[in-house]
């Protein structure tokens, strides 16, 4: 494929993109577009990427200042929310339920590190971001363990509510 620039007496030159082939002892050129209504610079941009070069920032551009791991976190809440698991915990948002739901997906995200893991692991992922508990230390999420323990009666008729609702509706 290459872009042909047919003259133009008085405007400017035609651009087609059209592809060449070999019928026997004659080379043919098909028209696949005309591309007149593109700027000259995205013209000569097609021009280039047709050659085979390559386009975008040569060297140091853009330089990454920082990155945070986050789709296995976006993975587990997305599951958790599908779920309902924030509001299984407390119908009302609150920080407690926040670090409650920020420990589980801790906890799945990485399996053998402790409840009290989501202190290290905010600091490379977007946990923290996603559930806005900025500043989290362990006496927080003590608190926020105790806060659970309390309401523990109250998901455990939750969850039963949610598992018979579940079995007398028709699979989906």
């Amino acid at each position: 494929m290459h872009i042909a620039a047919i003259p133009n007496r008085s405007a400017r030159p035609t651009f087609l993109l059209r592809k060449s082939a070999r019928k026997g002892k004659h080379v043919t050129s098909e028209t696949l577009t005309n591309l007149s209504e593109l700027s000259i610079a995205q013209i000569e941009a097609m021009r280039r990427v047709l050659k085979g070069e390559k386009l975008g920032p040569h060297g140091g551009d853009f330089e990454c200042t920082g990155s945070k791991l986050h789709g296995h976190v976006d993975a587990v809440r997305t599951a958790m929310a599908r779920l309902g698991f924030d509001k299984l915990i407390d119908a009302k948002a609150s920080r407690s339920r926040g670090l409650v739901a920020a420990m589980a997906a801790a906890r799945i995200i990485a399996p053998t590190a402790s409840k009290l893991g989501i202190v290290g692991a905010s600091a490379d992922t977007t946990l923290a971001d996603d559930l806005g508990l900025h500043g989290v230390d362990e006496d927080e999420l003590y608190a926020a363990m105790d806060w659970l323990l309390e309401r523990q009666p109250k998901i455990a008729i939750g969850s039963t509510l949610l598992r018979s609702q579940d079995s007398s509706s028709p699979v989906q």
